[in-house]
């Protein structure tokens, strides 16, 4: 895949001919030129290397494309790895990303190019949405200029492994699979780039908003206000959760994360400090010492004066990934278990004209409650830390998740309203929902 993204750019290998005007100019930026903003094209033979191409730059591959090209290749090996573990690998360190020069050979840094130095002396992390773009991107780059389709995500244990990571019950997996028989989400990335993107164009954002859909569905927020009832214990969503003893779990893990597992130190400011506990303090000096400090062969004049800064040895660089997340989340998903409820059954029950006012015990599904903005989430408790933890799994920010959620909510809604006018008037609402499959959204 990494030859193919070359060849995008094998003009770049070629030599370039000193009697081809078109191969002797070169677009140069200098500080003179910054402060008036002209940009000035040299007919002049000087070493290319000394010139920096705006239009090289633009067009050479970029250091997020070297993650989402290992994405990629996963996709393709049909292996479960999410591009959220992929950034969550970024911003532990496990995978270097900030100043990742400090990893290439010197005898290859010696000869590489001034650009190219710049570029690998990253000191800021990309954001989820960031990667989302660049997959998409790359993955209709490859479909367009070469025919490789990537294939469509391992939904099926993704699924699972939403549900487990969120302590949600087992119920919200064939509730999804129903509600993707109506959105018919496909989970590939588009192979062309005629598509407008959206919210849905990413196949994880789209799995999250079908499971947010599911799980407001069968275990609405406010149900502590107002009861539900189902016409059989043999029914999805069955069993009520308890969202209280959800939000105690999921907030007794983010304090047994003590270190800098979910913070970027490349963010810390020095305000922060105060703040830190002596195991993060720690954490953060290692974590500087690695990524900053260099070891190199210096002369005595310069020993005498470092050795007045003595420093320890450089510690070897140790991996984040926690071996108890799979258990932690295992032991969470088993606590809502325990926590669940059966419903009350009602064996003659009409989904027709109910309200709050009218009976407080409503059908399941009814009240219903769309959230717009950021700020309607903090309407429950539950609300915003159910929404944040479904937006890092799919690697967007909450705010795109929303807009991925409406969408869904939105064909949804289109489908139901050709079911009523199909039941009502007997027509054949066949049409229309074939058309509501294709909706562009």
């Amino acid at each position: 895949m990494w030859e193919l993204r070359l060849q995008k750019i094998a003009y770049r290998l070629e030599e370039p001919s000193t009697n081809d005007p078109s191969t002797s100019s070169f677009a140069v930026t200098t500080e003179s030129e910054t402060e008036t903003d002209t940009n000035i094209a040299l007919d002049v033979e000087q070493p290319p290397q000394r010139l920096k191409s705006r239009k090289i730059t633009n067009e050479g591959p970029i250091l997020p494309e070297t993650i989402i090209t290992l994405y990629l290749g996963l996709l393709l090996l049909r292996q479960p790895i999410t591009l959220a573990t992929i950034y969550k690998w970024l911003i532990q360190g496990d995978v270097p990303y900030i100043r990742v020069i400090r990893c290439v050979p010197e005898e290859i840094k010696d000869r590489m190019p001034g650009e190219y130095h710049e570029a690998l002396d990253t000191q800021t992390l990309p954001t989820s949405n960031d990667l989302q773009r660049t997959t998409y991107d790359l993955a209709a780059m490859y479909g367009a200029s070469f025919g490789l389709l990537i294939p469509p995500i391992n939904h099926s244990h993704l699924l699972f492994q939403y549900i487990k990571v969120l302590a949600l019950p087992l119920d919200i997996y064939p509730a999804v699979r129903r509600l993707n028989k109506i959105v018919h989400y496909d989970f590939t990335y588009a192979s062309t780039t005629s598509k407008r993107r959206s919210a849905t164009s990413y196949p994880e954002v789209q799995l999250m908003a079908l499971v947010v859909v599911a799980t407001k569905l069968l275990y609405p927020f406010n149900e502590d206000n107002t009861e539900r009832n189902v016409g059989s214990l043999n029914e999805l969503g069955a069993t009520k959760l308890d969202w209280k003893a959800w939000i105690e779990s999921k907030t007794k893990y983010r304090q047994d994360h003590d270190g800098f597992q979910h913070k970027r130190e490349v963010e810390v400011k020095d305000t922060d400090i105060f703040e830190m506990t002596d195991k993060q303090l720690d954490d953060y000096m290692k974590w500087y010492q690695q990524t900053w400090t260099v070891e190199m062969e210096t002369d005595n004049v310069s020993k005498q004066i470092l050795s007045m800064f003595p420093l320890d040895a450089r510690p070897e660089r140790q991996s984040n990934i926690r071996n108890d997340e799979p258990n932690h989340a295992s032991q969470r998903a088993k606590d809502t278990q325990s926590n669940m409820s059966p419903r009350q059954v009602m064996l003659h029950r009409s989904n027709e004209n109910v309200t709050i006012e009218q009976n407080d015990v409503l059908p399941l599904g009814a009240g219903y409650v769309q959230y717009r903005n950021l700020s309607d989430l903090a309407e429950h408790a539950g609300v915003e830390l159910f929404h944040q933890g479904a937006a890092e799994l799919a690697c967007v920010d909450v705010r795109t998740l929303l807009r991925a959620i409406q969408q869904a909510e939105r064909v949804l809604i289109l489908w139901r309203k050709a079911k009523r006018r199909a039941a009502a008037f007997g027509e054949d609402g066949e049409a229309d929902l074939m058309e509501l499959r294709t909706l562009e959204i």
